[in-house]
């Protein structure tokens, strides 16, 4: 329950991406660098969100993973290092 106290109730795209490339700063990246985001959608609604650091190949590699069902509402969720 305390893992959970500053969670919303509902998030945008854009804050996740946010959040996860909070982490780092802009500055510690070159004019290049770029974070590679994959959205699909799939059939009956369902959406998948992957995004990683660098383009790691197969989007199943990639370091943050969010599949959501037809109701927007997350079913799935790979962060980091799980």
């Amino acid at each position: 329950e305390e893992m959970l106290s500053d969670v919303k109730e509902e998030y945008q795209l854009s804050e996740l991406i946010e959040k996860l490339k909070g982490e780092f700063d802009a500055e510690e990246y070159a004019y290049d660098d770029k974070v590679a985001l994959i959205i699909e959608e799939g059939c009956s609604g369902y959406k998948h969100i992957y995004l990683s650091e660098e383009d790691e190949g197969s989007k199943w590699n990639y370091d943050y993973q969010i599949h959501s069902n037809e109701e927007g509402k997350p079913y799935s969720i790979k962060l980091k290092g799980n």
